[in-house]
């Protein structure tokens, strides 16, 4: 197996085939990412971009709308066709990257005047196509498109065909920083995808899984029975699936949605990735999602976090940046926060905490303030009081 080409690979592959002249035809999976990588090669060399989606075609679209006139010298009536919106745009623009995405979904009569294009660089009215414009076409494989077309080996042997592949490093970079629009995204955005590719780092195999025939879904929909009815449950559990695009759409619902509410966040998941990735998912979620409460917020109101819910990684920034701002003015509240915690149950999440508290409240308002606070602590964390006892 050909290992996934980097970014800078395809990109170098495109401007080679482009300063030759030579068709390109991305193979590979719904949902992997090729529009959206040519979509980048294109603003990355500053080209114009053309997106026709083959489905959504006419062959009017291409070839353009017949007309009838008389020819100047033979006199007689003769049928030429109107110049289409997309000749003339690219006739105005040469630099274009055209993209011929969905190919295989593309209708045998949209087809034709394409092939006319591609093999003898002309539009249907004759223009020439410019040298400048590059073609490149994007489909699934025929078995894996909606309502997909047979394409015949000659129309394969008119592009350079490249199978596309995830690559996961590349991808997991890609999600974090959102493909380089980074101030677009909300901070709760942005967590929910660093938290997103954190989790496919750990399971590779649930990134991009198309569904097969051969998969037994009766164990995944008896999981969500729980919240869907059964009938439901199993259709969708067969037709829903992790791809690179779903798992994209998912760090903006939950960005946007937040992940308070357990039932709606698995409904979310799975309805997005799939019942046994979105499963997965929602696990790693209980177990490693940043607590994203303001530390102001925690302390004019400790409930603001579900401490029993919480997990020492979850809980590890918030605590950390509260600890860290003891000042004279907030020394006490935060004394307050850490046995809240540990009367909720949860001494596990705030022991950690108890030496550094105390060292800055001794560095930072001063040694009798410490012997104020001290008592409480060891009271509520009589763990670490051997430990404190001897610092203090």
């Amino acid at each position: 197996m050909v290992r996934p080409l980097t970014n800078d690979e395809l990109f170098g592959l495109l401007d080679a085939a482009r300063e030759t002249g030579t068709r390109v035809m991305l193979v590979g999976e719904p949902g992997i990412g090729k529009t959206k990588k040519i979509e980048r090669y294109s603003k990355e060399r500053g080209r114009h971009q053309k997106v026709l989606i083959g489905s959504q075609l006419y062959a009017n679209d291409i070839a353009g709308l017949p007309e009838a006139h008389e020819d100047p010298e033979t006199r007689r009536r003769v049928v030429s066709y109107v110049m289409t919106k997309l000749q003339n745009d690219i006739l105005e623009s040469p630099e274009t990257d055209w993209l011929l995405d969905e190919l295989s979904c593309t209708p045998p009569d949209v087809l034709a005047p394409i092939m006319r294009i591609i093999n003898e660089g002309v539009f249907p009215n004759g223009d020439k196509v410019p040298k400048e414009t590059f073609i490149i076409a994007a489909t699934n494989t025929t078995e894996q498109s909606v309502d997909g077309y047979e394409m015949g080996i000659p129309l394969y042997n008119r592009f350079m065909v490249i199978p596309m592949q995830v690559n996961i490093e590349e991808w997991q970079k890609g999600i974090r920083d959102n493909w380089g629009d980074i101030s677009s995204v909300s901070q709760e955005e942005l967590t929910m995808r660093n938290t997103i590719a954190d989790f496919i780092g750990l399971h590779n195999a649930y990134l991009q899984r198309v569904p097969k025939p051969e998969d037994d879904f009766s164990s995944d929909s008896a999981k969500m029975s729980y919240y869907i009815a059964d009938e439901i449950s199993e259709d969708a559990a067969k037709h829903t699936w992790p791809s690179c695009r779903t798992w994209e759409i998912l760090a903006r619902m939950l960005g946007k949605m937040g992940t308070d509410n357990e039932d709606v966040t698995s409904l979310i998941t799975c309805g997005l990735v799939g019942v046994r990735a979105g499963l997965a998912f929602c696990d790693y979620l209980k177990s490693h999602m940043k607590i994203t409460v303001k530390p102001e917020d925690v302390l004019a109101n400790f409930d603001a976090v579900n401490w029993k819910k919480a997990t020492p990684e979850t809980v590890f920034v918030l605590l950390s940046g509260i600890v860290d701002s003891v000042s004279i003015g907030n020394y006490l509240k935060i004394r307050d926060l850490l046995v809240h915690i540990a009367n909720e149950g949860c001494s596990d999440l705030g022991s950690r905490f108890v030496s550094s508290y105390l060292e800055n409240v001794s560095k930072k308002v001063g040694q009798s303030a410490c012997f104020d606070v001290v008592a409480d602590l060891l009271e509520a964390y009589p763990e670490a009081s051997l430990a404190n006892k001897a610092e203090h």
